[in-house]
C-alpha cells in the first residue's frame, strides 16, 4: 500500500493529467513489450493505467485545449480566435456548416469519451486479478465507474442520448451493435452508476491531500445534480415546439417525449443534497472588492472547486490570452458582446440610468469581476521589461504594440480571467493552477435555477426568495456593494420569468469563458437569439491626452455567427452511423 501511495503523490505532483503527457499503456507504438497481462500484472502499471491514463482526459473537452488553442467560447458569443479557415473545427461550429463528414468538431467529444469508456471496461474487467489490496479495489472501481459517468455525460450533452455499452469492450474500429438510449434511459444509467460509486468513495473532507483530483463523493453529487439539471431544462424536458421535429424518428434521442416539472425538483433535490453536505464554499476576499473571485483561479485548491482538470504548474493561459507586450499569443479575444452584459458595482445593468455607468469613461465603475476577466484601455499589468508591476496595457486606435490597428485581430480587449497578475506569456510567476470543470459557484446558480422552475407556479407568479439568497451569495462574493435595500442590485419583487433572465446573465458573467455558455444557451433553448449574432469591437479613438471616442463595431472577420435548429447537438459521426445501421443520425442533419 506505501508503494502505491508515493506512486499517486509522485503522479498527482508531477501533473500526470496534462494532456501534453497522456499515455496508453496498452498502446503498441507507445509499449511493445506491454501487453494487458503484463500491465495488470504490476500494481504501479494498474494505477499509471487509471491515473496516467483516463483521467488524463477528465478535461480534454474543455477550454482551449479541445481545438488546439481554442474552444468552446470562441464557438459562443463569448470570444472570438484569431485563425480562421472554413475547415477549422471552431469555425464549422461558428458558420453553422456541421455535417456528419467524417471529420469535425464533433469528433473530439465522440472519440474522446467512446475510447475512455473502452479503457474503463479494460480496466474493470482486469482490476479483480490485480495484486492491488482489497481496499484500494473497491475504491479504484468506484473511480472508474465516475470516469465512466462523465465520459457518459460528456456524449448526453454532445449528442444527446448515446449507446451505452456496458462492459463491453469494443475494437476502436469494431461495429457498436447496440441502438442508442433514450434521453430518459441515458440520464438514468448516468445517474444510476454515480450512486453505486459513491458509497466507496471518501468525502473530500477526509481525503488524503495526495489524492486531490481523484474522484470522490463531491464529484459524483455535482456530476449527478449537473445532469439531472440538464435533463431538466427545456432541450431535454420534452414537449419543445421548435425542435426536435414532431414525428422523427431520432427525436426520443435528443428530447423527452414530455415535459415533465418533477425533473426540476429532482435537479434541486441533488443540489441541495450537495450544498448540505457543507464540504464545499466560494473563496471570499473582499479586501478589494472581488479580490476572491480572482484568487480561486490561480489557487491550486480551494474550497470551491468540485472537479478541476489536474495540470502542473504552467503559464498556459497567460501564453494564450496575453496581449504581445505581455508576450502573450492572444490566440482568444473577448468580444463586446459579452463585456457589455456585466453590470456596475451597484450591481445593474449598464443600460439602468441609475448604474453609476458612465459611457464617456466605461471602464469605470464596472462589477468588480469585469476587471478580473478582462484587460481593458490602461488596466495594469505586470511588464517584465520595465519591470513594473502594474504598468498600464494600451489597446486604443495606435497605441504601441497593443493598440487597436496593431494587429489583424483585435477586439479592444483582452482577456485576464485565471490569469495571474505578476506573470506574463514567458515568465514571471508560474502559477500552481488547475482548471475548474465544475466548481461551487456554478453548483448554487444551478440550485437558483432549479428552485425557481420547480417552485413557483407560472410565469408571473413571485420568484422564491431562496433564488434571490443564492444569486446574493455569488454577487456578495464578487465584491458588488449591497444597497438598500441589501439586494446586490437584483431587482425586487421579481416574477419567476424575470428571475429566469437574471439567472441566465449572472451566469453568463460568474462563468465566462469556462465553457458553460455554449451549453447553457442550447439547453435553455435560446441559442438562436443569442447565437445569430454579429460579434463585435470597442474601437476606441483619442480624442484628447486622456479621452477617447468609442465606437462599437464589427470585429475584423468571423463576426457573423450562424445557428441553426439542428446544432442544439453535434451530428454523429458518419463513420459510426454506417457502421451501425441502429444508430440513427440526430434530427436535421
Amino acid at each position: 500500500m506505501k508503494k502505491i501511495q508515493i506512486i499517486l503523490l509522485t503522479v498527482l505532483g508531477m501533473g500526470i493529467f496534462s494532456s501534453c503527457l497522456k499515455k496508453n499503456l496498452l498502446d503498441p507504438v507507445i509499449n511493445t513489450n506491454l501487453n494487458e497481462a503484463s500491465v495488470f500484472a504490476d500494481s504501479a502499471r494498474t494505477m499509471d493505467y487509471l491515473i496516467g491514463g483516463i483521467y488524463t482526459d477528465l478535461g480534454i473537452n474543455n477550454y482551449f485545449r479541445r481545438y488546439s488553442s481554442n474552444g468552446l467560447a470562441e464557438c459562443a458569443d463569448e470570444s472570438s480566435f484569431k485563425l480562421f479557415g472554413g475547415t477549422q473545427n471552431s469555425v464549422m461550429v461558428i458558420l453553422g456548416t456541421l455535417n456528419p463528414d467524417a471529420t469535425g468538431p464533433y469528433e473530439v467529444a465522440y472519440n474522446s469519451s467512446y475510447d475512455n469508456i473502452r479503457r474503463v471496461n479494460i480496466f474493470l474487467k482486469n482490476l479483480p486479478n490485480t495484486p492491488l489490496s482489497g481496499e484500494l479495489k473497491v475504491r479504484v472501481k468506484a473511480e472508474a465507474r465516475f470516469l465512466r459517468a462523465w465520459f457518459y455525460a460528456q456524449l448526453l450533452m454532445h449528442f444527446g442520448g448515446m449507446p451505452i455499452v456496458g462492459d463491453t469492450i469494443y475494437a476502436p474500429t469494431q461495429r457498436i451493435i447496440h441502438e442508442r438510449a433514450t434521453i430518459e434511459q441515458m440520464v438514468q444509467y448516468i445517474v444510476s452508476e454515480l450512486d453505486a460509486a459513491r458509497p466507496d468513495l471518501p468525502d473530500p473532507v477526509s481525503e488524503r491531500s495526495e489524492d486531490y483530483g481523484r474522484a470522490n463523493q463531491g464529484f459524483c453529487m455535482a456530476l449527478k445534480a449537473k445532469i439531472l439539471l440538464y435533463a431538466a431544462s427545456p432541450l431535454m424536458n420534452g414537449g419543445n415546439a421548435q425542435y426536435p421535429p414532431k414525428g422523427d424518428p431520432a427525436a426520443k434521442y435528443v428530447s423527452a417525449p414530455v415535459y415533465r416539472p418533477e425533473r426540476w425538483q429532482a435537479a434541486e433535490t441533488a443540489l441541495s443534497a450537495l450544498i448540505s453536505t457543507g464540504w464545499y464554499s466560494l473563496v471570499v476576499d473582499n479586501s478589494k472588492p472581488g479580490l476572491g473571485f480572482y484568487k480561486l483561479f490561480i489557487t491550486r485548491k480551494n474550497s470551491e472547486y468540485i472537479i478541476a482538470a489536474m495540470t502542473d504548474k504552467n503559464r498556459s493561459m497567460e501564453r494564450q490570452v496575453m496581449p504581445p507586450s505581455r508576450n502573450g499569443n492572444s490566440n482568444s479575444l473577448p468580444v463586446h458582446n459579452l463585456v457589455k452584459d456585466f453590470g456596475t458595482n451597484e450591481g445593474k445593468s449598464i443600460d439602468d440610468p441609475t448604474s453609476g455607468y458612465n459611457p464617456e469613461n466605461p471602464f469605470v465603475n464596472r462589477d468588480p469581476r469585469f476587471g478580473y476577466t478582462f484587460i481593458y484601455n490602461g488596466a495594469p499589468w505586470l511588464n517584465r521589461v520595465t519591470n513594473k508591476k502594474d504598468a498600464p496595457v494600451w489597446t486604443y486606435y495606435n497605441a504601441p504594440s497593443d493598440g487597436y490597428n496593431t494587429a489583424l485581430f483585435h477586439t479592444g480587449y483582452f482577456f485576464r480571467k485565471m490569469c495571474h497578475e505578476s506573470a506574463d506569456g514567458t515568465g514571471g510567476t508560474n502559477p500552481e493552477r488547475v482548471l475548474p470543470l465544475i466548481r461551487y459557484a456554478d453548483i448554487l446558480l444551478m440550485h437558483a435555477e432549479a428552485v425557481n422552475e420547480s417552485q413557483a407556479a407560472g410565469e408571473n407568479s413571485p420568484a422564491p426568495q431562496l433564488a434571490y439568497t443564492r444569486l446574493m451569495e455569488i454577487r456578495e462574493r464578487a465584491g458588488i456593494r449591497p444597497g438598500n435595500p441589501v439586494l446586490y442590485g437584483l431587482k425586487a419583487g421579481m416574477t419567476k420569468a424575470e428571475m429566469r433572465k437574471a439567472i441566465q446573465l449572472e451566469r453568463r458573467v460568474e462563468l465566462a469563458y469556462e465553457d458553460a455558455r455554449f451549453f447553457d444557451v442550447r439547453r435553455w433553448m435560446i441559442a438562436m437569439e443569442t447565437q445569430n449574432v454579429t460579434l463585435t469591437a470597442l474601437k476606441m479613438t483619442p480624442t484628447g491626452s486622456s479621452t477617447y471616442k468609442y465606437e462599437i463595431v464589427p470585429i475584423t472577420y468571423n463576426a457573423r455567427h450562424n445557428f441553426r435548429l439542428p446544432m442544439h447537438y453535434f451530428p454523429l459521426p458518419m463513420v459510426e452511423t454506417g457502421r451501425n445501421t441502429a444508430m440513427l443520425q440526430n434530427p436535421g442533419y
